[in-house]
C-alpha cells in the first residue's frame, strides 16, 4: 500500500473512530433515540466506507501481483459476509 493510499485509509478510519466515540457518548448520556439512530447510521457509513476502500486497495494489489490465493480468501470472506447479512435481514423481517 502506497503512503497516499495508507493516509487516505487511516483518515477514513479516524473519521469512523470519531463517529463511534460520539455514538458512545450519546448512549452514555441517554441522548434522544432519533439522534442516536442517526449517529449509528453515520458511524456505520464511515466504517463501511473505510472497509470498502481497504477492499478496493487489497483487491487491486492481489490482481496486480496475481496473488490468486489471497484473492480467493478475500472473495470467500466477502461471500460469507453477504450470507450473514441475508440471515440478519431475515431475522429482523
Amino acid at each position: 500500500m502506497q503512503n497516499r493510499e495508507k493516509k487516505l485509509l487511516l483518515n477514513r478510519l479516524k473519521r469512523a473512530q470519531g463517529q463511534l466515540k460520539a455514538l458512545m457518548e450519546m448512549i452514555e448520556t441517554e441522548a434522544p433515540c432519533e439522534k442516536t439512530v442517526v449517529q449509528f447510521k453515520a458511524a456505520k457509513a464511515a466504517f463501511d466506507g473505510a472497509y470498502a476502500l481497504f477492499l478496493e486497495l487489497a483487491l487491486e494489489k492481489c490482481l496486480a501481483q496475481k496473488d490468486k490465493d489471497t484473492l480467493k480468501s478475500i472473495l470467500k470472506h466477502l461471500c460469507q459476509i453477504k450470507v450473514e447479512k441475508k440471515d440478519e435481514e431475515k431475522h429482523f423481517s
